[in-house]
């Protein structure tokens, strides 16, 4: 199962994605901080939360697929002591303890090597994670997909003071 989870979080790709956000951000990331055990365990407990919660949200289409995730691979593990809503029960307190510590990691203001702003990234992908796969596989909800490609696609108007301007012009 550990094996599956640490094959998991790379495959969810969230890694370059916030990598490069906070490239952008203004801090300065050294190798240092993002080769350190802080950074790193960070970045473990956004992927398992991201993982998992997509693997609860898609179980049921990707057993119709053939596609094993961690959910079937709980049940099958438990040698049928459990049933796939218990698994998924399970499933989701792991999720809620990684939820716990990266909250708990994002808001330490003693002894940090990473910017508040980098840990804000941490804690935005976690929340991300809740909103598309809130109740299904949210990446295939229209509505998600329309929320996604106007965060990506359209573009917001400011004004010199940071304010949004309904009145502006592209």
């Amino acid at each position: 199962m550990e094996e599956y989870v640490s094959a998991a979080i790379v495959s969810i790709g969230y890694e370059p994605i916030s990598l490069i956000t906070q490239y952008f951000l203004g801090p300065k990331l050294s190798e240092d901080i993002v080769s350190s055990a802080e950074y790193v365990t960070m970045y473990k407990h956004l992927g398992t939360i991201t993982r998992l919660r997509n693997d609860i949200e898609t179980f049921k289409r990707e057993v119709v697929q053939g596609k094993m995730n961690y959910v079937s691979l709980y049940v099958a593990e438990s040698q049928g002591k459990l049933t796939e809503e218990e698994a998924i029960t399970k499933i989701r307190g792991i999720v809620e303890c990684s939820r716990r510590e990266l909250r708990w990691m994002v808001t330490q203001r003693k002894n940090n090597l990473i910017p508040k702003a980098c840990k804000d990234v941490f804690w935005s992908g976690s929340n991300l994670a809740y909103y598309y796969y809130s109740s299904r596989d949210e990446l295939t909800s229209p509505c998600k997909v329309n929320d996604a490609n106007s965060i990506m696609y359209e573009k917001i108007h400011l004004s010199p003071h940071g304010k949004e301007r309904d009145d502006l012009t592209a």
